[in-house]
């Protein structure tokens, strides 16, 4: 069973619960509690619910934190079909019940899926009555009377002319809305009852299969038997559920010319034909709206283009109205105030900012800066303790401030410019508009951004760990723009060194193949410094450049004549990828990307030799520092961290060559972190930085679990020794700060307990969706229960390899793919207690988890056990 079907399975079994009669005290089921449930984590059971909300299986209240309910269990056990799957808050989702209780209002909607395209139906008239919209539609939207008047007006007529209204096409960059104008469009087609209540919206994005036009096609066409390699079935297409209403093409542009034609007859004479089929003419009533963002002459076939009546171009931000934009900025900083639930001031210099400063990436971008710039200002709300969030200059990014700049260097009179007199601040309250009136101007984004409530479990974490306010609030503010820098600017991720299975599972094998080969013919040339970074660096680009081509964005390189002049023998080799992608993946590249894939070769060759932190672990013993290394590098897949054995009877200065040595061998320009146990190797650090002049930092009292981290983060690009340092002391050794009135045994405790944080922390980054938690705990039980049985004692090496093999074990054996042992049945046969032993001691983990573990994976445990303790 999938991950997402045990998490619908959960939520209607808790749903059912729900008593009819005591509707005053229902509870919704937050994503903590139903994972718990599961022994799946937060946020990938946040994800599956999220997921299944914008499939419409699932009722979101967006309260703190957002609750759900099983959608259908809900309707049937009141007996009726709630409209609204989107609730601001508990009280307002009772208070709808009742409404329905009472039997007024009846509405319906649903809403199902098709693949990548989603049909709508809506009661327009019931939603126009609850929300109490303005009389026509378009009204609602921020410009309707300035910018967008020429536009609405056009977008009316082609909705209103007999007998099915025209077809349109929507042009403008990316984040102005188009999408949301065609579903204004819809809607108003609805309230002026041009179509039925009841007709379909059925939205598609033609790049979602720009890779494969027969399959795009049939998307839209639907197919015959047999027309094409896979199609065993006949199966309806787009239009076929369209019928009677809209269907809404995005990114136009990307259907070919064959699927371009295929319209032809649709447009012209209200039928069409399948994929394969040469005779039979299907009919259907369907008005459409395409959309793109590039020039409709240079992409679309004239022919097609003669055929859509109604061209609608949407304005960029920057045409825009000043009165719109600080419409759009007002209604942000509202959104942003119904989110937190209180008021946020924003001072005049921050608004004025926000006017002037410049916003390539539309309104889209507008909405992002507002929400990073709150962010900030609620970090400093909760640590300060204020009683009002306030949004200040010192708030904003130094995009944004820019604008101030640009606001003094052209000397605008303000007051003029945006024909308002404003305060020296506004404060935004929760209640000061419905915000779903002013749904119009951006292009919808992904709704699980709980920021602000990430931002208090933050604050919680590192005050547990014993950082200072000012030291939380600097890191804070750094998760903030990794996070804002992700998930908005999307921009490339490149902060870890990843290996080959990694990199294959984000952009396909078929591409990391394309680009490997490409490097191998090469190597003659370039021996091995064209290295397997470098192959997997340049296919996450080369996924990007793909993602960019497919959404229709084009980056032009204005020096790519001079790139190829200074680097030909990179730009050899980008021209030789460009083409072979192209002729493999069937696209067309332009020939501007070859100069920027020819200036990442450079600079991926460039620093080879400064890439990483070097880590070196030097310890007592025979054996204990190489152990040590070998549990960090094999469970992060890399061979990066060093180590020194130092046998008790072995001079210290032989001890110390030897670590200069192999610090000049390992320092790649960003300095070494050397991890020791104790005694005279804690002087070290200091000894081999005057030696050496290269940059050394030394931690004392290391454990495995610090190697792991400290190799992990080490491999990070954005990280340096300085900041590594302070991390680990922060994370490892807070525990050393405790008052000395504390007694050896509650030390002790404190520091096991610190320990198993860290370890369970650092396990949650390893697994894919289990509960670190919960995988620790029910595994931690079985590995004493082990010790006891075979009288052995537990360390810190044995708890790491256990813990982290068989966390992973227990995901692998939810997903059904358990990892075969070889001669299982010989080491069954001759380990029969042992396996017996085993397999009554991971009870406790299958009823926790609802599994059964196969023989093979206990043979890898039992493995594990005998290599630790030397009895093999």
């Amino acid at each position: 069973m999938k991950r997402k079907d045990k998490v619908i399975n959960k939520l209607i079994e808790l749903t059912q619960k729900i008593d009819k009669n005591d509707s005053d005290n229902i509870l919704g089921f937050d994503a903590n509690f139903i994972g718990g449930e599961l022994g799946i984590d937060r946020t990938n059971t946040s994800k599956d619910l999220n997921q299944l909300y914008n499939e419409g299986h699932v009722i979101k209240i967006k309260s703190k934190p957002v609750l759900f309910f099983h959608k259908k269990t809900i309707d049937d056990i009141f007996g009726f079909d709630l409209m609204e799957t989107l609730y601001s808050s508990l009280d307002e989702f009772k208070d709808e019940i009742k409404t329905y209780e009472c039997g007024s209002n009846k509405k319906i909607i649903s809403k199902k899926s098709i693949e990548s395209a989603e049909v709508f139906k809506y009661n327009f008239e019931n939603t126009r009555k609850r929300n109490a919209l303005p009389e026509n539609i378009f009204d609602s939207i921020i410009g309707h009377d300035k910018s967008l008047k020429e536009k609405i007006d056009l977008a009316k007529a082609a909705v209103l002319y007999p007998p099915m209204g025209i077809h349109t096409l929507i042009v403008g960059p990316t984040g102005t809305g188009k999408s949301t104008f065609a579903e204004y469009m819809y809607r108003f087609a609805i309230e002026s009852k041009k179509f039925k209540p009841d007709s379909p919206m059925v939205v598609f994005n033609c790049a979602d299969y720009y890779d494969n036009p027969q399959l795009l096609i049939s998307q839209i066409f639907g197919h015959s038997k047999g027309a094409y390699t896979g199609a065993d079935k006949e199966k309806k297409g787009l239009i076929d559920y369209a019928d009677g209403g809209i269907l809404f093409l995005d990114e136009i542009h990307r259907l070919p010319p064959e699927g371009q034609e295929m319209l032809f007859l649709l447009i012209d004479k209200g039928t069409y034909r399948r994929l394969g089929e040469s005779e039979s003419n299907r009919k259907a009533e369907v008005l459409i709206i395409a959309a793109t963002t590039e020039d409709p002459k240079s992409v679309m076939l004239e022919t097609f283009l003669r055929r859509i009546p109604a061209l609608i171009e949407l304005p960029s931000l920057d045409k825009r109205t000043r009165e719109e934009r600080i419409q759009l900025i007002c209604r942000f900083f509202i959104e942003e105030a119904k989110r937190i639930g209180s008021q946020i001031k924003v001072t005049r210099e921050v608004l004025m900012a926000f006017i002037f400063y410049d916003c390539p990436g539309n309104i889209g971008q507008l909405k992002s800066d507002v929400q990073l710039i709150c962010a900030r200002a609620f970090l400093d709300f909760i640590s300060y303790y204020s009683k009002q969030m306030e949004v200040k200059l010192s708030h904003l990014s130094k995009s944004v401030q820019k604008g101030l700049y640009k606001m003094r260097e052209k000397k605008y009179n303000v007051n003029e410019q945006i024909n308002i007199n404003l305060n020296e601040y506004i404060i935004f309250n929760p209640e000061m508009i419905n915000i779903d009136y002013y749904d119009f101007g951006y292009d919808d984004m992904n709704d699980e951004r709980d920021y602000y409530s990430n931002i208090i479990d933050n604050w919680d974490k590192y005050s547990a760990i014993g950082m200072t306010e000012k030291e939380i609030r600097g890191k804070i503010k750094k998760d903030l723009e990794m996070y804002f820098a992700e998930n908005y600017n999307r921009m490339n991720d490149d902060s870890e060194n990843v290996n080959a299975e990694i990199v294959s599972k984000i952009v396909g094998p078929e591409i990391l193949a394309i680009v490997e080969e490409v490097l191998d013919s090469v190597k003659d040339v370039y021996g091995e410094s064209l290295n397997g970074k470098v192959a997997y660096g340049l296919a996450l680009h080369i996924n990007n450049l793909l993602e960019r081509i497919k959404t229709g964005k084009h980056i032009y390189n204005p020096n790519k004549s001079n790139v190829a002049n200074d680097y030909p023998e990179e730009y050899k080799i980008a021209e030789k990828l460009r083409k072979m992608l192209e002729r493999k993946l069937e696209i067309n590249i332009p020939e501007d990307e070859s100069a920027f894939i020819t200036l990442l070769l450079k600079a991926i060759k460039s620093s080879k030799y400064k890439e990483n932190i070097g880590v070196l672990v030097i310890c007592h013993g025979k054996s204990v520092a190489s152990s040590m290394v070998d549990v960090a590098n094999t469970l992060l897949g890399v061979k990066h961290a060093k180590s020194i054995n130092m046998p008790l009877d072995e001079r210290v200065d032989l001890v110390l060559n030897k670590v200069i040595e192999e610090t000049k061998k390992i320092d790649q320009g960003k300095g070494v972190l050397l991890l020791v146990d104790m005694g005279s190797l804690t002087g070290f650090a200091e000894i081999v930085r005057d030696k050496t002049g290269i940059q050394v930092v030394g931690i004392d009292k290391v454990n495995t679990l610090m190697v792991i981290e400290a190799t992990r983060k080490s491999l990070m690009s954005s990280m340096n020794l300085d900041l590594l340092e302070y991390e680990l002391r922060n994370t490892f050794l807070t525990t050393g700060n405790m008052e000395t009135k504390l007694d050896t045994k509650a030390k002790r405790v404190s520091i096991v307990e610190q320990y198993n944080e860290n370890l369970i922390n650092i396990l949650g980054q390893t697994l894919t969706f289990l509960n670190p938690d919960k995988a620790f705990e029910s595994l931690n039980i079985v590995l004493e229960s082990i010790s006891g049985e075979i009288s052995e004692n537990i360390d810190e090496e044995l708890i790491v390899k256990f813990v982290f093999h068989c966390a992973c074990m227990i995901e692998r054996v939810i997903k059904n793919d358990a990892l075969a042992y070889k001669n299982i049945e010989k080491v069954i046969d001759e380990r029969l207690e042992s396996m017996s032993m085993l397999k009554s001691k991971f009870k406790i983990v299958e009823e926790t988890f609802n599994i059964v573990i196969d023989e093979s994976e206990l043979g890898y445990v039992l493995e594990i056990i005998d290599t630790h303790f030397l009895k093999v």
